[in-house]
Formats: structure tokens, C-alpha cells, sequence
């Protein structure tokens, strides 16, 4: 039985799925018109500078709309306009069926997109219910029997829904050994079930079983992405050498031997991982001011790839690039200067 705020939260957090296209509702006021006004301004350069550049082949580009209409109008390849999109997609995610979920998080919404067919809509799951109850989804996992998990950084929580848009679970309620998220930022399930969450303002990733238990805390330094074999990428940054060694650990703490070392090339570069495919090849984020490249490796670090990546205030977080796991390929949502494109990024070695 779910206790408390966790059983309401439950309860005013109901999915409701619209198989077919139809407006969503928006609750922007006043104030989020002039941040949206704001950030438009901001990144416009930039955007600018980057529709002279080709980052890669482009997926899809969705139409943000204007002030007055924040809905706007999505595009697909075949010239139709199913869907009113964007505002503030806050994650993007690929499942195995090469389904494209993307939050829409000020339109609470989910909505999803068919690569192999053209990205076009399928559906939106709506998750809004009232004023009072209002959901801040942050991030998104999807699991190979089509469950929908979703970061609540509002009301510091995950909530789990089935593959028919159905509330299951809430993960987070305080127990003896767990007290409490402080962040939700990025969360992950792992081939077991368990569901993992990053929260940055406590430094910590927490481990919850499938009945929303809290069982372990694992290191911040790892990754929320997993191998075949359920281990996930770890990183240690070593002073002396001046780099990262990537290895793969497993939820008990074993250690394997090392995959791969990046060198720190400026003292503003980081790294972080973005994901894993279905063969094994970890996907990982370098970054520095003004650059921006996605480094691939095979498990045994024998075969490394780079791609090529927009560096772009407001759509560089790591939730805004991600792996399509069974297609191989890596894509990054951006700012064209009018509208939310995302491309599939080339490979330039």
C-alpha cells in the first residue's frame, strides 16, 4: 500500500492517453512568456551560428509556436501537422522499438514518435490534472515491456506507469535508511528492474528495487546507462595523468578492467555518459566552452568513434542528447533559431 503524499501523488498523477491528435492544454502565464521570451534571446546567436554548420542528418523539427500561441505545430516529413509541441521539452529518449518519447514539460505531456516511420506522432500521454497537483517532470525512462518512468523534480519523486499509461508505482517515500530526494535529475532502469536516481544537490545516485524500495546508494561517478550484462559505466578522474579512466562496475561493486582513458585537454572540459547501444558501445559526452563531441567505444575499448555535436546554451545538458540503442546512432535536440530540431549526429573519425 502506497503511504501519504506518495498514495495522493499516485492518485492526482493519472495518465490519460489520447491515441489520437488533439491540442494539449498550456498553463503559461505572463512570466513564463517573458522566460521563454528571455531564453529565445539568449540563444539566438548562437542558433544562428549553428544553422551555418551541419551537425549531422536532421530527424525532425518541431515548431515551438509563438508568444501568443506557446502550443505551436509539429512537422513531419510527410507535410502533415498532427500535433501541437513545444514548450520546454525538458528529455528526450529512444526505446528499443525505436520509439521517440519527449517531455513536454510546461503542456504536461509525454509524447511519442515513430522513427522508422518517418518520427511520426503516435500518441501524448497527458499527466496534468489540476492546478494544485502540478508535475515537474524532469526526466524519462522507458523499459523493454514498454513501462514509462518519470522524474518528478516538483514533487520529488519517480513515478512508474504501465505500458497503457496506468500509475503503478511512486518511488521515494521516506524510510529508516532513506530520507528523502533533494533533486531529481536523471534516472535509469537497469535490466533487473531496479530504478536508479541521480540527485545532484545530495551528490548521490540512489538504487529503489521494483517494488520501490529503497536498497543501496551506488557512486555519483557512475553511469545511469547499462551493458547486456547489466553493469554500468564508472568514472575516476586521475590528478597525476590528468584524465578520466572509464570502467564498468556492477551493482555489488566489482570492478572490471579499465575500457577506455580521455585526457583532460582544458581545465573547463568534463565528461558525461550519454548511453549505451545494443552492442555494447558506450556513449560518452565530452565537453568544454564552445565544444561539444560525443565519443563512442566498443566494451573493450579496442574501437573508438567521435561525432560531432552543437555546444549550445540551454540544449547542452546531457538529457538533451541520447542513443538510439538498436540503430547505433546518436542524436542531439537543439535551437535552429526558430524551431526544436534534433539531429542524428556524423561521425568525424
Amino acid at each position: 500500500m502506497l503511504q501519504g503524499k506518495f498514495k495522493l501523488l499516485l492518485l492526482c498523477s493519472l495518465f490519460t492517453i489520447f491515441v489520437t491528435a488533439s491540442n494539449g492544454v498550456s498553463l503559461a502565464g505572463a512570466s513564463e512568456k517573458e522566460e521563454l521570451k528571455k531564453v529565445r534571446t539568449r540563444i539566438g546567436d548562437s542558433a544562428a551560428q549553428n544553422q551555418k554548420n551541419k551537425f549531422g542528418r536532421k530527424l525532425v523539427e518541431f515548431e515551438t509556436g509563438t508568444e501568443e500561441n506557446q502550443l505551436g505545430l509539429l512537422k513531419t516529413h510527410s507535410g502533415k501537422i498532427p500535433f501541437g509541441m513545444f514548450n520546454a521539452p525538458s528529455s528526450f529518449v529512444v526505446d528499443e522499438k525505436r520509439r521517440l518519447y519527449v517531455i513536454d514539460c510546461r503542456n504536461y505531456r509525454v509524447s511519442v514518435f515513430n522513427i522508422d516511420d518517418k518520427c511520426n506522432f503516435i500518441k501524448t500521454i497527458n499527466y496534468f490534472t489540476d492546478r494544485e497537483h502540478i508535475a515537474h517532470m524532469i526526466d524519462v525512462a522507458v523499459t523493454k515491456d514498454g513501462s514509462v518512468y518519470l522524474g518528478d523534480n516538483k514533487n520529488l519523486a519517480v513515478v512508474k506507469f504501465s505500458s497503457l499509461g496506468l500509475p503503478e508505482k511512486v518511488f521515494g517515500a521516506k524510510e529508516k535508511e532513506f530520507s528523502g530526494f533533494k533533486q531529481v535529475n536523471e534516472i535509469a532502469v537497469d535490466k533487473k528492474g531496479n530504478l536508479y536516481v541521480k540527485d545532484h544537490v545530495q551528490q548521490k545516485v540512489f538504487q529503489f528495487s521494483g517494488d520501490a524500495k529503497y536498497t543501496c546508494e551506488i557512486s555519483i561517478d557512475s553511469g545511469l546507462c547499462f551493458f547486456s550484462d547489466n553493469a554500468h559505466p564508472y568514472l575516476e578522474f586521475h590528478e597525476d595523468s590528468k584524465s578520466w579512466k572509464i570502467f564498468a562496475a556492477f551493482e555489488d561493486g566489482e570492478v572490471e578492467k579499465m575500457i577506455t582513458e580521455i585526457r583532460r585537454e582544458s581545465p573547463d572540459q568534463n565528461i558525461q555518459f550519454t548511453g549505451v547501444d545494443s552492442a555494447d558501445r558506450l556513449y560518452i559526452k565530452s565537453f568544454a566552452r564552445g565544444a561539444i563531441e560525443i565519443i563512442r567505444v566498443s566494451r573493450d575499448g579496442k574501437k573508438i568513434e567521435k561525432f560531432a555535436a552543437h555546444n549550445q546554451p540551454d540544449f547542452d545538458t546531457t538529457r538533451f542528447f541520447f542513443v538510439d540503442s538498436a540503430a547505433g546512432s546518436v542524436y542531439a535536440a537543439r535551437f535552429n533559431g526558430k524551431n526544436i530540431q534534433i539531429d542524428e549526429l556524423e561521425k568525424t573519425e
